[in-house]
Order: structure tokens, then sequence, then C-alpha cells
């Protein structure tokens, strides 16, 4: 089964989705997409980890285990929920079908 996204016409935003991964939510002319994020995701790891480096040098140790405990979290969502082992990549997932 071949999954299209809509072409978006209007706008989206970006929140937390139910499985804690980033998603996109899409307005578009046949209504909502909301889709987890690899991209998002990704990011959100990232960030989380240039934190943790930033209050490892602050002397903030608390606030760095707990931002590379996110990190881990995420990274293992990421690769558990975006991974698509058929392309062999890692692919933003709808979460409804959407058919063309």
């Amino acid at each position: 089964m071949s999954l299209k996204l809509p072409v978006a016409s209007a706008s989206g935003s970006f929140r937390p989705s139910r499985n804690g991964s980033y998603h996109f939510r899409l307005r578009d002319d046949s209504g909502l997409a909301n889709v987890d994020a690899v991209d998002l995701s990704s990011l959100w790891a990232m960030d989380a980890d240039y934190l943790a480096r930033i209050a490892t040098f602050l002397g903030k140790s608390d606030d760095a285990v707990r931002l590379r405990d996110e990190r881990d979290a995420m990274v293992a969502r990421i690769n558990e929920r975006l991974w698509n082992e058929e392309l062999g990549i890692y692919c933003s997932r709808p979460w409804t079908p959407i058919t063309a």
C-alpha cells in the first residue's frame, strides 16, 4: 500500500504526538493530516543532546542527566516507530492512511 501526503495549500503546526515523537498537523483542502514527523523528532533529540552538553558545562548535572534521558527516549521512539524496514530509511508516518 502506497501512502501519499496531500499537498499543503494553507498552513500547518508542529507539536508532540500521542506516542512521544513530534508530528506535523497539516491543514489542506481535504482536512487535517496528523503525521509523526521524523525530521522534527530528530531535531528535538539533537536539541536535547546539545542542551545536555551545555548543562554539563554549566555544572547542572541533574539537568544534563534529564536531558540525556529525554534524548535517549526520543531516539528509541524514532527507531521503533519511524524506521521503514521495506524502504531502508526513516519515514514520517501518518496516523491514518492517506489515499490519493
